[in-house]
């Protein structure tokens, strides 16, 4: 199983401006970041639906190796 890559707050703030402001395409800058194109895409409507504070990074609660019944 492969582990999840977590992106910076900035990082994921300058990927959605370069694409809003700067009006670069999603493909040529989720090929140059490395960052795959649906979640750049993501990335975007988390941004205009929610504000930068969509891009903060959700935490999640300690782990629980018994599951809930």
């Amino acid at each position: 199983m492969s582990r999840k890559i977590k992106y910076s707050y900035d990082l994921k703030l300058s990927i959605v401006k370069a694409f809003i402001d700067d009006h670069q395409p999603a493909r040529v800058i989720a090929n140059q970041s490395g960052v795959p194109l649906r979640m750049l895409y993501r990335w975007i409507f988390l941004y205009r639906h929610l504000g930068a504070q969509g891009l903060e990074s959700k935490q999640n609660g300690p782990y629980s190796p018994m599951p809930n019944v």
